[in-house]
């Protein structure tokens, strides 16, 4: 288990997979984002969450221009669109 990079709300599991998860700001609970295969995918995904929760003005993983994501792989890397992870997003946070 190498860890060359380390983006923010991104951990590595002992068995290889990534875990994506952010802290909602106000219920101060950890909201989970999902298991990707790529460090760089689970980062994507909390940039998102990031960009929905906090606006943006949020502190994100990789560099933002006119309020859109720079994809570097055309969001080929993260399976969640950004419709569906602010739906997803919202069910989570309806439950808390």
């Amino acid at each position: 288990m190498v860890h060359s990079k380390k983006f923010r709300g991104v951990r590595q599991r002992q068995w290889g997979s990534w875990v994506s998860e952010i802290r909602h700001p106000l219920l101060k609970r950890m909201v989970w984002l999902g298991t990707l295969e790529t460090a760089e995918a689970a980062a994507r995904a909390y940039d998102q969450a990031a960009i929905l929760m906090n606006g943006q003005n949020a502190k994100t993983n990789f560099p933002t221009a006119n309020g859109r994501h720079e994809d570097t792989k055309a969001c080929g890397d993260s399976p969640l669109s950004p419709k569906a992870l602010s739906e997803l997003l919202s069910t989570k946070l309806r439950k808390c």
